[in-house]
């Protein structure tokens, strides 16, 4: 079944909500960390950032993918994202000389062979959604630069999102690393004792972006 984006952000939302309630419910606000809770933490941080960095490659994945089928069922019009992605393209020289081609015959009426080049044309555009596809694929999105890189390709921008948002995103993605590699962990104990308070807030605010970028797609 083809999940609609609210569909896709409804179920996120869902499975972060369970993953704090299970993590934390031998915890409350007067509970000392200890190995356990620093591990259950782990496992909440980690796990959220991977739900968090599928959820960006599912949305980003299926906004390309369901432009450009409807270019392809309607063949009336480019919207936003195929444009977007055209111009960005390592294809797009073979793309530009393909449409200069395809203007000069309807110009001069041969359409014998309008067909030929609308034909290389369909080609050249499934070969940009792959290379997009594979890009996106590629990406641990959830980084800032990544995800604003991935989402500018498909004319989605974030720049007016609110700082503290932004600002959550990247924190949370250093706490992530700090959990992640031994030594960052170290680092951040001696900085700063992380805890399951600070790390939920960090994940209400990527879910609000979330619900955000859903909103400027539909």
């Amino acid at each position: 079944m083809n999940e609609s984006f609210d569909d896709i952000l409804k179920t996120l939302k869902i499975y972060l909500d369970n993953l704090y309630v299970h993590f934390t419910k031998d915890y409350d606000s007067t509970s000392r960390p200890n190995d356990f809770y620093t591990m259950d933490l782990k496992a909440y941080v980690l796990l959220s950032h991977a739900a968090l960095e599928d959820f960006f490659e599912e949305i980003a994945q299926k906004l390309l993918k369901d432009s450009f089928e409807d270019w392809k069922q309607n063949k009336k019009q480019v919207d936003e994202v195929v444009l977007q992605t055209i111009l960005q393209s390592n294809s797009k020289t073979k793309v530009k000389e393909t449409l200069v081609s395809l203007l000069q015959f309807k110009i001069n009426k041969e359409k014998t062979k309008k067909g030929e080049y609308q034909e290389k044309l369909k080609s050249l555009l499934e070969e940009i959604e792959e290379e997009y596809s594979k890009l996106i694929s590629d990406n641990h999105i959830i980084k800032l630069e990544k995800l604003q890189s991935i989402l500018n390709f498909l004319g989605i921008g974030l720049d007016d999102i609110q700082e503290r948002l932004l600002t959550s995103l990247e924190l949370f993605e250093d706490s992530r690393g700090s959990f992640a590699h031994k030594q960052k962990i170290r680092e951040n104990r001696i900085k700063k004792k992380a805890n399951f308070e600070d790390m939920k807030g960090y994940v209400d605010d990527i879910v609000s972006i979330c619900e955000e970028l859903i909103s400027r797609i539909k």
